[in-house]
């Protein structure tokens, strides 16, 4: 049944028959991403927001957040909070957060729960400082963390796979069963998106763009996500960039004139996802993204193997890439010959985690497992900040 947006609220006080009763108040669902935070409230089908994850802080000592604070970066210098999935500025996370509750006016309702996705591979430490400050500064009153993994093979309808996360800073191969992940099994590239929008910079500044330094990765991002292009495998990849084929070039004018013009080496940034050597990293025995999808597959139990590679699920925005899909399964079947290789790219895949999380936090049996600000004031100060790893995992 499709409950729509406060409903809940509406029908808070009126009784209701025992089919229809599980309607729940809306869980705030925030997906805090190392290039970007989408925010939302559960049961909604896409974020009500998603902005750079930055802030600004002006000459007179004004902090702003977000979208506000990136389209001041000409005049004022932009920090970003976050860097490969770890928080590096706990200050500007704290008017984040705060912006986040005042934006949403959740003063005014502060019984609403807050469901936090966080990375792969985070330290324990990370998440416990999360409790702290949500908690003791935001002052919200309950929570719950889940992993964007978890969240984004939930968006897919499934409950156990292998989610091969494409993300901002880094990419994560995560085999996950009945909704638990194995974390003895997640392997990580140490690089992403934006290391790949780099790459296009560099063209860039090659071939003489005059693109001015505030907007040059606005607008390197954007050639990479619109002429950057997967090839078939390592052979039409190595035709693609060999010197006979430099003529093969695209131009792109920009809204001021510019005309900005990438060669064939326009096809390297994809490649680097399945080749870590044309960026310069080693990667595992070598290889990439495929690579450590089977190895993922490996570290786990011989009779959920078939389970993971049948139901491989993409995540993250630089998974899409034209033809990756297609792509990551030549390559994985291609190390795994003896199993059937499937995998699944959601066109609603950018925001996996969010739409995960906005369908985890409307169900009913979690109602129950939200960490409450109460259970943390009950505990003594050198444990309770341990007290996010006991319903969430």
């Amino acid at each position: 049944m499709k409950v729509a947006v406060n409903t809940a609220k509406l029908l808070r006080n009126v009784p209701l028959p025992d089919e229809i009763a599980t309607v729940h108040d809306n869980a705030v669902v925030i997906d805090l991403g190392t290039g970007s935070t989408r925010i939302g409230f559960s049961g909604d089908d896409a974020p009500r927001l998603e902005a750079p994850t930055v802030i600004s802080t002006a000459k007179d000592g004004t902090v702003e957040c977000f979208s506000k604070a990136y389209k001041a970066r000409e005049t004022t210098p932009v920090t970003r909070v976050m860097d490969r999935g770890l928080v590096k500025d706990w200050a500007g996370l704290e008017h984040i957060m705060m912006h986040v509750y005042e934006l949403l006016n959740l003063s005014n309702d502060p019984n609403a729960p807050v469901l936090i996705s966080e990375a792969a591979l985070v330290p324990k430490e990370q998440r416990e400082q999360m409790v702290q400050l949500l908690f003791e500064k935001v002052k919200i009153n309950s929570l719950y963390f889940s992993t964007a993994p978890v969240l984004s093979l939930y968006s897919s309808g499934r409950t156990t796979g292998m989610v091969v996360e494409m993300g901002h800073g880094t990419c994560h191969t995560v085999p996950i069963f009945e909704g638990f992940g194995l974390f003895h099994s997640i392997l990580e590239l140490d690089y992403g998106g934006t290391d790949l929008t780099e790459m296009v910079m560099q063209m860039m500044r090659s071939n003489g763009a005059n693109v001015s330094p505030a907007h040059q990765y606005e607008v390197a991002q954007y050639l990479k996500e619109t002429h950057c292009v997967t090839q078939p495998d390592k052979g039409s990849y190595t035709i693609a960039v060999a010197e006979a084929n430099k003529h093969d070039t695209v131009s792109h004018e920009l809204p001021d004139g510019t005309t900005v013009t990438l060669n064939n080496d326009r096809y390297k940034p994809t490649e680097a996802l399945f080749d870590p050597s044309i960026i310069g990293r080693e990667g595992l025995r070598g290889g990439g993204i495929q690579i450590l999808a089977a190895e993922s597959v490996k570290k786990c139990d011989a009779d959920i193997a078939p389970l993971m590679l049948g139901n491989i699920v993409l995540s993250g925005g630089t998974s899409l890439f034209r033809n990756m899909a297609e792509r990551l399964h030549r390559e994985v079947q291609e190390q795994c010959p003896l199993e059937k290789v499937r995998v699944h790219a959601g066109t609603e895949r950018r925001h996996a985690p969010w739409v995960g999380g906005s369908i985890f936090a409307s169900l009913p049996t979690v109602q129950d497992m939200w960490v409450t600000r109460a259970e943390y004031d009950e505990m003594g100060p050198d444990v309770r900040r341990s007290i996010a790893h006991r319903n969430c995992f």
